[in-house]
């Protein structure tokens, strides 16, 4: 369950698939000062006009989701049409699905939600605080509720209005309701944080980009009419360079005045990834959260429980395994911003039955509307944090650098771009490059990289290090270099793009010192021309090679980037000359890998194909097969051979199947079967399950995993501890 996600944001692992969490399908109350939340909560108050909206009916969706042809290898090959979609798979063996993009990537997205007309409603702004935040002529400074950018290199969001063709007399009027809505979004974020505990006396803060002490919303005239898809919006956004300037630091907030045509309300990408690193996927630049339009299309309306919504998706709300989660990236307490009324899907993050009706809110839980009501499903900023979340993601610790926590002990700003590139000796067959320091934020170390491009020619990467020189040779004589330099922190921050310098090497072999310098702003230059898919050649236990081939089309790749990422474990990259077309990675014996092969260009952009890879257990042979989507056999004869207080011992007999890798062991967790323990070498007959729960029945069973990550049914028992 991997692949080629949207150009723009970056392929996941086993066991972090991206997914794009909608809003929910809307019915609206008209005329109601009430308004729909991220998901669109209905304001049960006020009836339903007769023009309402139409629900996506939710029952034909699921009903579509099972007949929906299978993705391979992580790409919609075959699809069906769905309703504010478009060409659409079912994206692996989960409950998601896959979108087919114009350029033949597939997306994922989590697909629109119905909510039911009894779902709790966001309480008026009054009561919570939020007016001054929303009234732009007496606080006309927006910085007074946001967090506002010093430099492109701080990460924040990017504001966008999609405006629709002939929309140009309201346009001031719905950038106006835009920058309300997002400083009303920032000021609740603060406020919950302050009563949380916040070590930050001002309080959390979201972080937007601005021009004149006020948010920039920028406008992309995405030339549509009528209803809009998400990819549909995305792609209608990007054609539109409104966004060209988004670097490795910024994130874009969109707000439509077209309603989606599948009537949700909003939609946003979130990783499901619950690690407590900084190198958390929901930490990642590019991610989107889009505003569809809920209100009457002659006066566009943003509203902030929609734009706070869709963002705390991008912040990694919620994981499957936090407390008070549903299963569908939403949560299942009282008034909170992420709580989400709905129905089960195929493959329940949770194990939950699809087409069940999730658990109900719990009345008593908050008198009023919070973020994350029990502080501990998604975000907690306190000082000192317990249970799941103090020990996984937490969109409220300072490791997230989406939002502001005042003075921070994480790095997440980038180093200075280098500057006085310069050449300090010239050869006709060689040339050394020079540079200033930079400096970083933390005082830390800096390493650079040297992009070198000969003119006519394709460019190359050159890792540096620390160092401030760097010699080129094997030039052609006569021929003009250019090199451009940027620079990367100890935390992995990289600069923005230095300005390009031109050298000219002499042609008659006289050496030249102080070789002139001339200066050039930076080229975008084209996007890299995407890999094929990538092949296994050869596996061992602890070792994969991995080849690919060049794209026919595309931009020049000055580098490849290969990235693993084993499931469970620590990611790791190494950097490729654009000349090889192949690497040796490290995998984890029988346990899945997902190796990502990235195209870079000159400008530091990439796109990427992926595959995964099991490596070898003792006794096994099993190799790797080229789109391999074919279960393997499961074992058989499954037994209890002992029990205990808190242990179970299995006996099993292997599968007779030598494209078997490894044997995993699971346990029903809450509905769930989920892998425990270290993966069994193919060779193994018994299986130990410890740290169990005395005098208790436990579900627990056996499955097949091959070389290309595929499992097989489960091979099932119960058995009880004894006391």
């Amino acid at each position: 369950m991997f692949g080629t996600m949207h150009r723009r944001l970056r392929a996941l692992t086993i066991g972090a698939s991206l997914l794009a969490l909608c809003a929910c399908g809307a019915s609206l109350t008209m005329g109601s000062t009430a308004h729909a939340d991220g998901d669109l909560r209905l304001d049960a108050r006020q009836p339903m006009a007769p023009h309402a909206i139409a629900r996506f009916n939710e029952a034909h969706s699921a009903a579509l989701l099972t007949q929906a042809p299978t993705s391979v290898r992580g790409r919609c090959v075959t699809t069906i049409y769905v309703p504010g979609q478009g060409p659409s798979c079912r994206f692996g063996d989960t409950n998601l699905w896959g979108v087919r993009l114009r350029d033949g990537t597939t997306a994922v997205t989590h697909g629109a939600d119905i909510l039911p007309s009894t779902a709790p409603v966001i309480d008026p702004e009054t009561a919570l605080g939020l007016q001054d935040a929303g009234d732009l002529t007496t606080y006309p400074a927006d910085s007074g509720f946001v967090t506002c950018a010093t430099d492109a290199r701080t990460p924040h969001y990017t504001a966008i209005y999609a405006r629709r063709s002939g929309s140009t007399a309201i346009e001031a009027d719905v950038k106006k309701s835009i920058r309300a809505a997002l400083r009303q979004a920032s000021e609740f974020t603060r406020a919950q944080s302050i009563a949380q505990g916040s070590a930050v006396s001002a309080g959390v803060t979201m972080r937007f980009a601005c021009a004149a002490d006020q948010i920039d919303v920028r406008t992309a005239n995405v030339g549509t009419t009528g209803p809009i898809g998400f990819v549909q919006l995305i792609d209608a956004v990007e054609a539109t360079g409104v966004n060209a300037s988004n670097t490795s630091t910024s994130r874009m907030v969109i707000f439509s005045d077209q309603p989606n045509s599948s009537n949700a309300a909003g939609q946003g990408y979130v990783y499901p990834d619950d690690r407590a690193t900084t190198g958390n996927f929901n930490n990642d630049a590019d991610l989107v959260a889009a505003h569809y339009l809920v209100s009457d299309p002659s006066t566009p309306t943003a509203y902030w429980d929609i734009f706070i919504h869709e963002m705390f998706h991008n912040f990694g709300a919620t994981q499957d395994a936090a407390p008070d989660a549903n299963g569908e990236g939403h949560c299942d307490t009282d008034k909170d911003v992420m709580c989400y009324q709905e129905q089960a899907t195929t493959q329940n993050g949770r194990g939950v039955t699809a087409g069940t009706a999730l658990p109900t809110y719990s009345v008593a839980a908050c008198g009023t509307t919070k973020l994350d009501c029990g502080g501990n499903t998604y975000f907690n900023a306190g000082p000192a944090p317990t249970g799941w979340i103090a020990t996984h993601w937490n969109a409220g610790h300072p490791r997230n650098r989406w939002l502001d926590f005042g003075t921070r002990n994480i790095d997440t700003i980038a180093p200075a771009t280098p500057g006085g590139v310069r050449a300090t000796a010239v050869t006709p067959t060689s040339a050394t490059i020079a540079w200033d320091a930079v400096n970083d934020d933390t005082a830390g170390a800096v390493s650079y990289r040297v992009y070198v491009r000969p003119s006519g020619g394709s460019t190359s990467l050159v890792e540096a290090g620390t160092g401030l020189t760097t010699t080129l040779s094997n030039l052609a004589p006569g021929s003009t270099i250019n090199a451009r330099i940027d620079a990367r922190d100890a935390a992995g921050n990289l600069s923005l793009r230095g300005p390009e310098t031109s050298i000219a090497l002499p042609g008659d072999g006289t050496a030249v010192t102080g070789g002139g310098v001339v200066d050039a702003q930076p080229k975008a230059g084209a996007a890299p021309g995407r890999p094929s898919f990538p092949v296994i050649s050869s596996l061992t236990a602890r070792t994969a090679r991995i080849t690919w081939k060049r794209a026919e089309r595309g931009g020049a790749v000055v580098s490849w980037r290969v990235r693993t990422q084993p499931a469970g474990g620590r990611p790791s990259s190494v950097y490729v000359p654009a000349t090889d077309l192949s690497a040796t990675v490290a995998v984890v014996p029988g346990v899945p890998t997902t190796v990502f092969v990235d195209a870079v260009n000159d400008a530091g952009t990439t796109t990427s194909l992926a595959t995964r890879v099991v490596g070898r257990t003792a006794g096994s042979t099993c190799t790797w097969s080229e789109r391999d989507t074919t279960a393997p056999r499961k074992p058989s004869g499954l037994r209890v051979s002992s029990r205990g207080r808190t242990k179970v011992v299995l006996r099993f007999r292997p599968a007779t199947d030598r494209s078997i890798c490894a044997y995993q062991t699971v346990r029903l967790v809450r509905g769930t079967w989920r892998a425990v323990g270290a993966p069994l070498a193919f060779a193994a007959r018994v299986a130990a399950f410890t740290g169990l729960t005395r005098n208790a029945a436990q579900q627990l069973g056996i499955r097949s995993i091959d070389a290309s990550g595929n499992v097989s049914a489960t091979v099932k028992v119960i058995a009880r501890t004894t006391r």
